[in-house]
């Protein structure tokens, strides 16, 4: 993963590209586990941002 912050649209282009490769036939059980893990990172991102998404709604939703 990149060193720069990712938007959240990125990071679900990159978790569905490791998704692609696991599923891909010929892709070794090796290069399977690296895509895996990778998309393990890449989800752990996504589910950051819509966290802070869903925090910064309760917060103008408490604001109204």
């Amino acid at each position: 993963m990149e060193n720069r912050e990712m938007s959240f649209e990125e990071c679900m282009k990159q978790l569905e590209l490791c998704a692609e490769k696991i599923k891909n036939a010929d892709t070794t059980l090796e290069e399977s586990i690296r895509a895996y893990e990778e998309g393990q990172k890449y989800y752990l991102k996504c589910s950051e941002i819509l966290n802070d998404a869903k925090g910064k709604v309760q917060l103008y939703r408490k604001e109204d």
